[in-house]
């Protein structure tokens, strides 16, 4: 598999770090090694429950269950985009997620 282009390596690390810094109590998920996307799954609660208190904090992102081809109900995973985000939208992108997953679930 060809290797993330380093803007994009850049990019992915950044929002990693946030994730796993400010939701790692919170969700599972694996730096990808050649994907623009990071696949995220919840350990508490399922992402549907999750959508509409990120929408508030200002996160949108689809379930995980749109993007699979067999079409089995997925609701524990969904999808973030880094590609477009500016730096400093993927460092704040863990604190808005875990102020989402303290308001649906904590």
């Amino acid at each position: 598999m060809i290797s993330m282009r380093s803007p994009y390596r850049d990019k992915c690390k950044a929002m990693v770090a946030s994730l796993c810094d400010d939701c790692g109590s919170y969700v599972e998920l694996e730096e990808p090694k050649g994907w623009y996307l990071l696949w995220v799954k919840c350990k508490r609660g399922t992402a549907a429950e999750l959508i509409q208190a990120s929408a508030d904090e200002g996160l949108i992102f689809p379930l995980g269950s749109i993007c699979l081809v067999d079409k089995v109900r997925d609701d524990n995973h969904f999808r973030l985009a880094y590609t477009r985000s500016p730096f400093e939208h993927l460092h704040r992108a863990g604190k808005r997620l875990r102020r989402a997953f303290e308001k649906s679930f904590d």
